[in-house]
């Protein structure tokens, strides 16, 4: 019985601490990553749409020059592939916190688990401890 209430106690224990761990980091952790996200949005993803607008407004104003839009073109490709990074960037950085969070809340799914685990087998052996009075009656 000792066993018993030391392994319930252990699974008490590594469900308090697992839950104590995710309350104080998962907050900091979408802070951070939430804090990355805008950082990429503010600075570097507004410059490159500054950039593709000027560029944008030099191609507009080369209507009879087909050469001069041509190479305006090309310089329009270098912004929209920066942007495109940032935005595999930020999905990326989604995708860890997600990860982040599925992990976490898999590992205190499985404690709380073991802890209704533990209480189950509790509510079970009084019903075995009648079927085995039964048997011993039988016999």
């Amino acid at each position: 019985m000792q066993n018993q209430a030391a392994v319930e106690a252990l699974y008490s224990a590594t469900f308090v601490e697992d839950y104590l761990d995710y309350v104080e980091n998962v907050p900091d952790d979408l802070q951070r990553h939430h804090s990355r996200l805008r950082e990429l949005d503010m600075s570097q993803h507004q410059e490159l749409l500054t950039e593709l607008d000027n560029l944008v407004s030099q191609f507009e104003a080369e209507k009879d020059d087909p050469a001069a839009q041509r190479k305006l073109l090309v310089k329009m490709q270098l912004p929209l592939i920066a942007s495109q990074d940032i935005g595999d960037d930020k999905i990326q950085i989604v995708q860890s916190l997600t990860d982040t969070i599925e992990n976490k809340t898999r590992q205190l799914e499985h404690d709380s688990q073991n802890l209704d685990f533990g209480r189950g087998e509790e509510e079970e052996s009084p019903v075995k401890q009648i079927v085995k009075k039964e048997t011993d009656k039988e016999k």
